[in-house]
């Protein structure tokens, strides 16, 4: 038993060697990340909209009041945050993006060392900040509310399988608050996955529960409030559509509902969320 106890902490203890693992895949995410600044991208989006976005913000315009964003402000106010210490140009796009990216694959690289060893945790890494990120040297809000997906979802696992303290679920309040701030629909689903989540597993922790949902009620309310005293925001909150045409009923839309379901992204989400969320 103590033979088993120590090997089980030496496997979450990371080792000298997989500080070089992680100081080596830093620079291939760095040297991939390279590729897309140059123009070569497998996510050809259009960075003028985070970056005239973010420009704005910097000089004191306020979002929704003063210019309109198609998105919620998260993802411009992080680039805005970056371009005080880089300047209002692409160079601080290339360093945001690959700031998230490497937060990501080595909390993630650190997961997967707690199952593999250190040569597939290094290819899942790497395999992770493909498909996150797909090159793409700019932030962009797909990518954002992912981010705070996966930081909640790496923090779950953590604490699998042991009781989860306060601070994890509001954590989880604050990190699904974030994701519904930068894009409505992933941040609702976020929200939604997480309180099943701690339904399924921790419902003997039902005051812990109670208070992850008070806590994002508050939060994803109280700046709701606070967002349209002081700006338009209710355009955004309306998914976008100016003055008042919402698109709610478009989810009910028997095509969109067969396009997710002929999708196999939907079937490969499905069968990740049964055997990581809901098999102990």
């Amino acid at each position: 038993i103590m033979i088993k106890k120590e090997d089980s902490f030496k496997k979450n203890k990371l080792s000298k060697l997989d500080f070089l693992v992680i100081l080596i895949l830093t620079f291939i995410i760095i040297d991939l990340h390279s590729f897309g600044f140059f123009g070569r991208t497998t996510f050809p989006q259009d960075p003028a909209i985070i970056f005239e976005g973010s420009q704005r913000i910097s000089e004191g315009q306020i979002p929704y009041k003063d210019f309109t964003i198609v998105m919620g402000p998260v993802v411009f106010l992080m680039q805005s945050f970056f371009n005080l210490f880089f300047g209002t140009t692409f160079f601080s796009m290339f360093i945001h993006s690959l700031f998230l990216s490497l937060i990501i694959c080595i909390i993630f690289y650190y997961v997967c060392r707690s199952e593999f060893d250190i040569f597939i945790s290094f290819i899942f890494s790497i395999f992770l900040y493909i498909s996150f990120q797909g090159l793409a040297s700019h932030p962009f809000y797909n990518h954002t509310t992912y981010f705070f997906i996966f930081l909640n979802l790496f923090l779950l696992l953590a604490y699998i399988n042991k009781p989860l303290p306060n601070y994890v679920f509001i954590l989880s309040s604050i990190l699904a608050t974030l994701d519904f701030y930068t894009k409505q629909d992933i941040g609702a689903l976020h929200i939604i996955l997480v309180f099943f989540y701690f339904i399924f597993n921790y419902k003997k922790q039902w005051k812990s529960i109670i208070l992850y949902l008070i806590t994002t009620i508050l939060l994803v309310g109280g700046i709701y409030f606070f967002l349209t005293k002081t700006t338009d925001f209710e355009y955004w909150f309306n998914l976008g559509q100016y003055p008042h045409n919402s698109r709610i009923s478009n989810l009910l839309n028997p095509i969109k509902i067969l396009e997710i379901l002929s999708s196999w992204e939907f079937y490969i989400s499905l069968i990740f969320i049964f055997f990581i969320f809901f098999i102990k």
